[in-house]
């Protein structure tokens, strides 16, 4: 009966299903990431303007948005192969520092072609974190609770 189960883990990838304590830890911080990353991507729209003004670039600063989303979406089909390759919790805490740094250039920035490649890079990161997250959770989580714990982490980051 043991071994059943234990091929049927295997099977549906469920080997690191972690304790309640240590999910609600786990959980916690996946939601604060994506809470950072979502501020990181909805908080700029309320900037541009002023930032437009700053950088004398009011005809070209919607590159400051689309630069990022270009990224994210380009780069989050990469972060599922590297995550393999180096492991989640690696790659997560890389995206992490990768998008603390790149947030610090866009504010450093003198110029508006600096300030869409540092969001360039935000947008790197962001697409990292935002699919990392949802691979750790699914990882950690039975199948009969990842719906559920998706689609919370989801909610308490917005």
């Amino acid at each position: 009966m043991g071994r059943n189960k234990d091929v049927e883990a295997t099977l549906f990838d469920q080997e690191h299903i972690l304790p309640k304590r240590e999910l609600f830890v786990v959980f916690g911080i996946m939601a604060l990431s994506l809470l950072v990353c979502f501020i990181d991507q909805n908080g700029i729209g309320v900037l541009l303007p002023d930032i437009a003004e700053d950088l004398n670039a009011q005809s070209s600063i919607s590159w400051a948005g689309t630069s990022a989303l270009i990224a994210n979406t380009v780069f989050q089909v990469l972060y599922g192969r590297l995550s393999d390759l180096f492991g989640r919790k690696v790659v997560l805490l890389s995206a992490l520092v990768l998008l603390s740094l790149s947030d610090l250039a866009c504010g450093l920035s003198v110029n508006s072609t600096m300030l869409y490649i540092f969001r360039g890079l935000a947008g790197i990161a962001n697409g990292g974190i935002t699919s990392l997250t949802m691979m750790i959770v699914s990882d950690v989580v039975t199948l009969q609770d990842r719906g559920k714990y998706r689609g919370s982490s989801e909610v308490w980051s917005v």
